[in-house]
């Protein structure tokens, strides 16, 4: 069983279900690996279950339902709101508030909050604060590549990228990388 604090190297492919039909929405690969610290909400807890059973050199295929990723899609969620809010010294930009493009709102308590632009009216602008998969099954497949456990030196460094990528050097707001082609966080693939 893998521990918490272990530094998990995978190939991963991440497919979600809709009405039965499987979309491929993100992949690693062996030369270019996902890399988290287990334990450390990097992940999504029902992903960490499955793949804390596994030891290096496993294979691994499991779907997980909505409830247990991204949760239910809600309906309330999707809201109108006044086009006011986004604009922006006097402008409305017209190059980032279009129907499919995802913005960055904030709550009343000034947090981030990701929303999908559906429709822009003369007056209103319809957002969908549901994650992209919500609702939606998620199956996940690789391969465990490597498994590091971690001392507290080498935990807290890799802390300090946030993101668990060992091959960075500071920058990019993910992981911290000023050096994209030798990153191998999800971040910056």
């Amino acid at each position: 069983m893998i521990q918490n604090r272990t530094l998990v190297a995978l190939e991963y492919r991440a497919y979600k279900i809709s009405n039965g039909v499987e979309e491929l929405i993100e992949q690693t690969t062996s030369d270019k690996p996902l890399h988290f610290i287990m334990g450390d909400g990097m992940m999504l807890p029902a992903f960490e279950q499955e793949i804390a059973k596994l030891s290096t050199g496993d294979n691994y295929n499991f779907t997980k339902t909505a409830n247990e990723t991204f949760g239910p899609r809600v309906e309330e969620n999707v809201r109108d709101l006044p086009k006011s809010v986004f604009i922006i010294d006097g402008k409305f930009d017209e190059t980032k508030v279009y129907p499919k493009a995802i913005v960055t709102l904030m709550t009343q308590d000034q947090q981030p909050v990701q929303a999908i632009i559906v429709d822009v009216t003369e007056d209103t602008v319809t957002v969908d604060l549901n994650h992209p998969f919500a609702g939606c099954d998620i199956r996940f497949e690789g391969k465990i590549l490597d498994l590091i456990e971690l001392t507290d030196e080498q935990y807290n460094s890799l802390k300090q990228h946030q993101c668990g990528c060992s091959d960075c050097g500071g920058g990019c707001g993910g992981c911290g990388s000023n050096n994209h082609d030798n990153c191998n966080c999800e971040h910056c693939n």
